[in-house]
């Protein structure tokens, strides 16, 4: 087995999606601000460090996928996890492998298990480590021995809890693996349990008197029944619980090597002829393993919030259906337990849906949730939704309408313009997902009706879908492929937004008004409010 992972299955393929990755459209996303303290006098004062930025995919950034992928990996060592969401994979055997995985590990017999592996693995990583930090050479060889042993049982242990628990591909060939390596390496493991069991049959016996101490060691083979009665009523030191040893222990540890030459050259000798026994799949199949234990765990956390989610259908040929979809970022962060949920539903001849309706009404959730299902879909992750069928979309794109701002060398429309020129370049490579939130919000309404008109006109031809937020209904006439969605307020009110978008036909109004009414800011009320300020000031 030349080359193997639980997240690609094939070099080629890890290779070509990491380089497409770098190809996609970037943006900057902010990163959170350090602060760093330091003592003025005698206070402490906190020191605000310079914002920082990262390139990344825009479609990470506009959907929010940052802070999905935080939740899941959140030490700041899990940076190449969260990377691997830049990726967005569109080989249907790649999701079917990756989704079979995750469903293994739904099992919690498979969870336990593979969570056994990544706690013992990681011990013998720390145990490897030491030979680092020690300060005595009886330290280094009993640590590396229990490296061994730690790493053989481990794996052992994880194909008795799992194998016959598993049907995915990925784990069957990981297992397949792990038996070969322990065949292969038994002998190895083996006697590594024989030498670090000789180690701890070593017991010396320490008598201080008024001017020196002495040191008699001891076999346990070869002690009588007497002095092992005498041994078990004596108090006893361990040299293999500590990383450093004070200047007595140093000059003991020297002592056992000398009296105990053999054994401890016979020690050496095997370290250093299977210093390399961590074979590196098994690292490789330890981090694997890890991104997908993150993952099901937090899943675990979405379920005990009253959030759950769903594998979905994804093949060529689906239509795109969804129901029960939410936004999962914006769900982790609510504290209420009711989250608003939307369905969405595309014919064979539909391409895609205009949404329009009241500001703050959800429509811009409503894009980032069905932008999130997507991506995650095409990872082969569950999506945050009750039921989905989703198309083997060959890539995702956004833009989002963001603020003026001090960053940007053109004005907001060129940078727009330039933006979606960018993703135009990728047009042409198969049926995408191109989600757009109020296109064209610089300009002026007829500019926006016209340039959004030739945009989405091309993407339909080139047989894309695409859905787009916009502040111009009258664009809802204009393409037939494209159905009209719209973010519902209550009727008796046409201010208190439901946050559920329906599809019905546009209307003319954003509901500003109705905002300005609620809160008293008419034109009426502000003029009264104007007057009433003079005349208390005349007084």
């Amino acid at each position: 087995m030349t080359f193997f992972s639980l997240l690609y299955e094939s070099k080629e393929q890890m290779l070509k999606l990491k380089e497409k990755a770098k190809q996609q459209p970037k943006g900057l996303l902010s990163q959170k601000d350090e602060r760093k303290y330091e003592y003025i006098g005698n206070k402490m004062v906190a020191l605000q460090e310079k914002k920082a930025f990262e390139e990344v995919p825009l479609f990470y950034k506009d959907l929010n996928l940052n802070q999905i992928t935080e939740d899941i990996f959140p030490i700041r060592d899990d940076e190449e996890y969260r990377k691997l969401f830049f990726e967005v994979p569109n080989e249907l055997s790649l999701i079917i492998y990756r989704q079979d995985i995750l469903k293994d590990l739904d099992k919690d017999a498979v969870f336990e298990g593979v969570n056994y592996l990544l706690e013992q693995l990681q011990l013998v990583q720390k145990l490897i480590g030491y030979k680092g930090e020690v300060t005595h050479e009886v330290q280094r060889i009993a640590y590396q021995l229990e490296a061994m042993i730690v790493y053989y049982e481990a794996i052992e242990k994880f194909i008795n809890l799992v194998e016959y628990r598993i049907a995915s591909k990925g784990l069957q060939l990981a297992i397949g693996y792990m038996k070969a390596l322990i065949n292969t390496e038994h002998i190895i493991w083996k006697e590594s349990e024989n030498l670090y069991e000789r180690l701890k049959t070593i017991h010396y016996t320490m008598k201080v008197s008024h001017k020196e101490v002495s040191i008699t060691i001891n076999h346990e083979e070869t002690m009588d029944d007497r002095e092992k009665a005498d041994d078990n009523n004596s108090k006893k030191s361990s040299f293999f619980n500590q990383i450093t040893y004070n200047n007595i222990e140093q000059q003991i540890g020297d002592y056992l090597l000398e009296q105990c030459s053999t054994l401890f050259n016979k020690c050496k000798f095997w370290i250093e002829n299977h210093k390399d026994f961590y074979d590196s799949k098994i690292g490789r199949l330890r981090k694997d393993l890890y991104f997908y234990f993150q993952v099901i765990l937090y899943k675990k956390r979405l379920k005990e919030k009253g959030l759950f989610v769903t594998y979905p259908v994804v093949s060529k040929e689906a239509s795109l259906k969804l129901s029960g979809m939410y936004d999962l970022a914006l769900a982790r962060k609510l504290m209420s337990p009711i989250i608003i949920k939307n369905s969405i539903e595309l014919g064979p001849e539909e391409y895609g849906a205009w949404i329009t309706g009241a500001n703050q009404g959800g429509k811009t959730t409503y894009l980032r949730s069905l932008g999130q299902s997507i991506v995650l879909a095409l990872q082969g992750l569950f999506i945050p939704a009750s039921k989905a069928q989703i198309p083997l979309y060959q890539g995702i794109c956004t833009h989002f309408s963001t603020e003026e701002s001090a960053m940007l060398q053109n004005s907001k429309l060129q940078e727009e313009l330039m933006s979606i020129k960018t993703l135009l370049e990728t047009s042409d490579e198969g049926k995408r997902m191109y989600l757009f939130n109020e296109l064209f919000s610089s300009t002026t309404s007829v500019d926006a009706y016209e340039l959004s008109q030739i945009l989405i006109k091309r993407l339909l031809k080139q047989g894309h879908h695409i859905f787009c937020v916009t502040h111009v209904p009258s664009l809802t006439d204009t393409c037939p492929q494209m159905i009209s969605l719209v973010a519902e307020v209550l009727e008796d009110t046409l201010h208190t937004r439901t946050y559920t978008i329906a599809r019905k036909p546009a209307g003319e109004l954003a509901y500003a008004s109705t905002i300005a009414k609620k809160y008293g800011l008419t034109k009426k009320e502000i003029k009264e409010a104007i007057a009433h300020g003079k005349a208390a000031e005349s007084e």
